[in-house]
């Protein structure tokens, strides 16, 4: 990979920006952005841990309810 070089004031007159806020740089539009593709593999992983993240919660919130439940119902002890 190349070296990355100073813009000088010069140069700033080489950027320019259209209607839909695409930047250009000496008439040819700039990457800005990138996208991910996951493989199958990847994908399948991704839902599975997805899945897994959702139960811990769900889980979480049980064991928080019935312990909320539990401790405010149970008769003091004397």
């Amino acid at each position: 990979m190349a070296e990355p070089k100073q813009i000088t004031l010069e140069q700033l007159g080489n950027f320019s920006i259209d209607d839909a806020g695409r930047l250009y740089w000496k008439n040819k539009v700039v990457q800005t952005e990138s996208v991910v593709v996951l493989s199958g593999k990847q994908t399948t992983w991704g839902i599975v841990i997805a899945v897994a993240t959702v139960l811990g919660a769900l889980a979480a919130i049980t064991y928080s309810v019935v312990y909320v439940y539990t401790v405010f119902r149970t008769p003091p002890l004397h």
